[in-house]
């Protein structure tokens, strides 16, 4: 598979997990892979103790939440056709680029091309297409999405956006989150991911943690010099983070 990547200095996949769906993932054992850190995922059992009926607290509170939104007129909306689903993720994009750029954060959306890899995957028809979407909306507008690609009864968050400020005191965005765990426990999922990222929020819903690792290879001579640039750039950047914290611990 590596020696099939035409003109390439360096492989770098990052968050491998040891499965794909039911597949074995073959980089995750990889000797050149090294480990890296972990995602949060809900089993099948998780998901079904997610229900209706959770007394845990994230669901209990955010079923009172859902209520008061759907008193003021939000209602729950799953894309079906390429059109709905490319309406809701470019109101989603909009969404994202301006809470981003309020909260001075580089807008990931913005690299590699991942906007136009997102519309093309929406704009796919089909009931086969693995690109779910659903949102919170009110009279059109968007207050908050999730999408997730779904395949082999698993599910994994790749996008969560809020809309405008008025809905941010129904904390719109765990709302949907949640809203998109029942969608995953009425569907069969078995595996729930919550994508990327450990955010603090994403342990209330009772998450397991799942290894990741990261392969960085070289696939060129070039490649080489690349990879121990980097390396280095990193090691320096660890020493002068460690000074710093030595620096702050000695004037506390």
């Amino acid at each position: 598979m590596l020696e099939a990547i035409p003109d390439a200095d360096v492989v770098d996949i990052k968050k491998l997990h040891g499965s794909i769906g039911s597949a074995h993932n073959p980089f995750f054992l990889h000797p050149k892979a090294s480990a890296e850190s972990c995602t949060l995922y809900l089993d099948a059992d998780a998901l079904l103790a997610a229900g209706a009926s959770s007394g845990k607290g994230i669901y209990k509170k955010t079923r009172g939440t859902f209520r008061k939104l759907q008193n003021e007129g939000v209602q729950l909306v799953e894309a079906t056709t390429p059109e709905e689903r490319l309406q809701i993720l470019e109101a989603l994009m909009v969404c994202r680029a301006q809470r981003f750029k309020a909260l001075g954060r580089a807008n990931s959306l913005k690299q590699d091309n991942r906007e136009n890899f997102y519309r093309a995957l929406a704009a796919q028809a089909g009931g086969g297409n693995p690109l779910k979407v659903l949102a919170l909306t009110s009279d059109g507008d968007i207050v908050a999405v999730v999408a997730m690609l779904v395949e082999n009864g698993c599910a994994t968050g790749i996008l969560i956006s809020i809309g405008p400020e008025q809905w941010h005191r129904f904390s719109p965005g765990i709302v949907v989150l949640v809203q998109s765990i029942y969608w995953a426990r009425d569907n069969n999922i078995r595996i729930y991911s919550f994508g990327t990222g450990l955010q603090a929020y994403k342990s209330r819903f009772g998450a397991m943690e799942q290894s990741t690792r990261r392969l960085l290879l070289p696939l060129t001579v070039k490649g080489h010099a690349a990879i121990t640039a980097l390396k280095a750039k990193q090691g320096l950047r660890e020493t002068v983070d460690r000074w710093k914290h030595q620096k702050s611990s000695q004037t506390a």
